[in-house]
């Protein structure tokens, strides 16, 4: 539904383990963050939060690759809820769908594709209670990433910010 714009031309060829279903995502993350580390790779990142963006640069020799990912990485459907969730599997279980409208679960939506020697991801979260919600929407691919985040707080406050990262080559 919203995807990461302007290509870099930067594509990771990055060897993903195919596997199962019932397995955790994170072992999928840690080639994807060590290919990133060995790429020579800057990040350049778009941060808007209201009407205000900025753009922040960070050289390969101080990106730290897991904090920027920390969200994708930390962000697990634990295996006692897999029975709230409906799970579509592709392409010899490397494309997973986790879905779900129960309120038991904050991850609503996680899709995951290792398919081709590559990543993608696409997660969307949704927290609440009677006093507040917050939306994450998050996507992941070889040539950067988008966390897109609008909180409501009863009372308190709005906000939404929107975080571009992009993966490209130092010059």
């Amino acid at each position: 539904h919203r995807c990461i714009s302007c290509s870099t031309g930067v594509r990771l060829h990055v060897i993903i383990p195919k596997i199962k279903v019932n397995n955790e995502f994170s072992v999928l993350y840690q080639p994807f963050i060590q290919q990133l580390k060995q790429s020579n790779l800057k990040l350049i990142k778009y941060v808007k939060k209201g009407e205000v963006m900025d753009t922040i640069i960070i050289s390969k020799d101080s990106v730290d690759w897991y904090q920027e990912l920390k969200l994708f990485v930390e962000t697990k459907i634990p295996k006692s809820a897999y029975s709230d969730y409906e799970i579509k599997s592709f392409e010899n279980n490397c494309k997973r769908q986790f879905q779900t409208s129960s309120n038991k679960q904050s991850v609503k939506k996680y899709q995951i594709d290792s398919c081709n020697g590559g990543l993608i991801v696409s997660i969307d979260v949704v927290k609440s209670s009677p006093l507040y919600e917050f939306d994450y929407h998050l996507e992941l691919n070889e040539e950067g990433y988008l966390i897109e985040a609008t909180s409501d707080v009863e009372f308190a406050y709005n906000s939404a910010f929107r975080i571009e990262g992009k993966f490209t080559k130092e010059n």
